[in-house]
């Protein structure tokens, strides 16, 4: 039964452009462009809640669905019940753009001048009130499922409040780059881009922000004009070299670089994912001075379901056993609140916010060995400066844990282990703050070769040999892209290999039109065979061990484990893809893992497919298409990424492949073969 539904979605594209031409070398261009994309997802169901007996407060209908409820020792990487988080709706989400270009040739000269404003909307919502329910403290699958059963759980937690806003953003840019053909053999280019985004606003005001000082400050008539201040220094240089290098056109030089500005996703700001830290589902637009607010509520860890005296949680005190459903069982109390026992998050931009900046360089030669083949080796990189990064000011110091009689954790709380801001502010728990503390860096050789018109073969080969290492790969944050070192904070702690970092990637592609067979007529014309073989490197992951905190920072998220030595691979036996993983075990209370993130590397990736085509020509205008395309022809094995927990035996064995969320349309399934045909006239 599907559990979510993507309902209708609509794009729609509106695009004017007037050129006038002044004079033979003046050129002047007006463009508008409208872009528009709605759509939603929300669950499959309005079952009510409180008709499978659990009361978790009260609900708009838009926000029924069947709850999630997630068993660790069941299930480990899947749930049951309803999907979490939704419904999220973006409609519309708009973007307005207006633009001017001057182009003038004068003599050995092409300058171009203009600029474009940009105005940026959407209407989110993102309610979250679905509730969680997790059920992980009894490592007995059986006694886990007499939880369930019973409505017994180990945490719950969900939103609470309204969380529907209508984001604006204003945007301009000014451009000037001349175009120098300095002789024929050499042209010079060079330009300068200036930048500046208004912070990103609520049009009601909606929003705040927290300053140490302060505390949270409302937008409007809280005192405050906009969340951060306006990035007013983006000036971005350009400039770039082609130079015949002996003057007869088969060898040429190309050298490049540009500093670009990345103006921050509506996301990283409005719904970043805030939820390793404590659960804290938390942003500009939803803090608690917008009446949106998380309970996030758990057990006395370490009773047993099978125990007769265990106790079901009581909202006032704060203690019981479990999470209890049933008649007369409201999960977050008769009547939820945001305050104590249930301490806030926050969330903090800091006030001079940076737009995050990106160097690009490349340099590159590029030759022709003889007619229709050519050869091109280039160097092309990256310098990402001023990226986002999330952090949690209020995480308590490293090391504040202890063990009591039984060896169970307990975490401490007072004296120097109390949070930095729990005397000025004990309403808040974490207070996140959005940063410029992330860098990345990518360098890359590249070579092509291309071959053309020989006797019908076309042919491509492309090999990348890469590396790309950043403090965080996703700007909204994730569980991975956190650093464990939140108290004292080093974001250098986060740095790894790209998510997305892959060394090697080699593909060669080709089409082969067969020569005509008159004798044949139509059958024996328009036939043509295809293929593309890919091979990559495996992309990175992390070695981990679970989200419950055991370093005393009081913090959760994906917490990296032990390495007690360089990994090793079996890389065709997906049951031990890491041949070594009793060299990997979880960190010693009150200490951060040592395994460096992203210091793992998954399984590559090899798969050729092949097609096989006949175009038939039915009139002079009419054609008929026939193809027949196989996708890992081969039918190779490809692996997905290994289970990266190292507890429970399991860690570095494989049970997906690459295509899982994406089956047959994504690389890395089985064999399979479609069959098309196309019209065209």
């Amino acid at each position: 039964m599907r559990l979510l539904r993507l309902a209708c979605r609509r794009a729609q594209l509106l695009g004017v452009s007037w050129t006038y031409t002044i004079a033979p070398n003046k050129i002047l261009e007006s463009r508008f462009g409208m872009t528009r994309f709605s759509q939603i997802l929300e669950p499959n169901n309005k079952v009510n809640p409180k008709d499978l007996g659990l009361d978790t407060g009260p609900l708009d209908p838009a926000d029924f669905g069947v709850p999630y409820v997630y068993m660790y020792y069941v299930n480990q990487y899947g749930y049951i019940g309803g999907v979490g988080g939704y419904p999220i709706s973006t409609r519309p989400n708009q973007t307005y753009d207006i633009s001017e270009h001057f182009t003038w040739i004068k003599g050995k000269h092409t300058m171009k001048i203009g600029g474009n404003w940009q105005f940026a909307y959407t209407d989110s919502l993102r309610n979250n009130a679905r509730t969680r329910f997790f059920i992980f403290n009894d490592t007995d699958p059986i006694n886990a499922l007499s939880q369930f059963l019973l409505l017994k759980f180990d945490e719950a937690f969900r939103n609470f409040g309204n969380t529907q806003r209508h984001l604006v953003q204003h945007s301009m840019g000014l451009y000037f780059s001349d175009e120098w053909k300095v002789n024929p053999r050499l042209t010079l280019s060079f330009g300068l881009r200036y930048d500046l985004s208004s912070a990103l606003g609520e049009s009601s005001k909606i929003g705040s922000n927290f300053f140490p000082d302060r505390g949270l400050v409302k937008l409007g008539a809280g005192g405050l004009d906009r969340l951060y201040n306006l990035d007013k220094n983006n000036f971005g240089p350009r400039a770039g070299l082609a130079w015949d290098m002996f003057g007869n056109g088969r060898t040429a030089l190309r050298i490049g670089y540009s500093l670009t500005y990345d103006i921050p996703n509506f996301g990283a700001i409005h719904a970043p994912r805030t939820t390793s830290f404590n659960r804290a589902r938390v942003g500009s637009f939803t803090n608690i001075t917008e009446g949106v607010f998380t309970v996030d509520i758990s057990g006395d860890f370490g009773t047993s379901v099978t125990d007769p005296a265990t106790t079901c949680f009581d909202i006032t005190t704060g203690s019981g056993d479990f999470i209890c459903g049933g008649p007369g069982n409201p999960i977050f109390g008769p009547n939820p609140t945001a305050f104590p026992p249930f301490p806030l998050p926050a969330f903090a931009v800091i006030p001079d916010l940076q737009t995050p900046m990106v160097h690009y360089y490349s340099a590159g030669i590029q030759h022709e060995l003889f007619r229709n083949n050519v050869i091109t080796l280039s160097y092309v990189g990256s310098l990402g400066r001023n990226l986002l990064f999330l952090r949690d000011l209020n995480a308590r110091r490293l090391g504040c844990s202890t063990t009591d009689e039984e060896g169970g954790f307990v975490q401490l709380k007072t004296g120097a282990c109390a949070r930095p801001f729990e005397a000025k502010f004990p309403e808040f728990k974490d207070i996140i703050e959005l940063n410029n503390d992330s860098k990345s860096w990518y360098n890359s050789l590249q070579f092509s070769y291309r071959q053309q018109n020989w006797h019908g073969l076309n042919t491509q080969y492309n090999l990348t040999w890469a590396n790309c290492i950043d403090y965080n790969s996703i700007n909204r944050g994730s569980r991975t892209n956190i650093t464990p070192a939140q108290n004292p904070y080093n974001p250098k702690a986060n740095r790894g290999f790209c998510d997305h970092d892959v060394r090697l990637n080699f593909n060669v592609g080709g089409t082969y039109d067969f020569p005509k067979i008159g004798a044949l007529g139509r059958f024996g014309e328009g036939w043509q065979i295809g293929t593309v073989f890919t091979a990559i490197g495996g992309r990175p992951f992390s070695a981990t061990q679970g989200s419950r905190d055991r370093s005393g920072q009081d913090v959760r998220g994906t917490l990296r484990a032990d390495c007690l030595a360089a990994p090793k691979y079996n890389t065709r036996d997906p049951n031990q893809y890491v041949a070594n993983p009793d060299d990997f075990n979880t960190a010693d209370q009150n200490t951060i893992g040592t395994c460096g993130r992203n210091s793992f590397r998954g399984p590559g990736l090899a798969q050729w497919d092949v097609s096989l085509v006949k175009t038939t020509r039915i009139s002079e205008r009419v054609k008929f298409q026939f193809r027949w395309e196989v996708f890992n022809a081969l039918n190779r094995p490809n692996y997905g990424q290994p289970q990266t927990d190292v507890r429970f035996g399991k860690f570095g064995v494989i049970s997906t492949t690459p295509d899982l969320f994406n089956p047959v349309i994504a690389q890395g399934g089985p064999r399979s073969m479609q069959f098309v045909g196309k019209l065209t006239f």
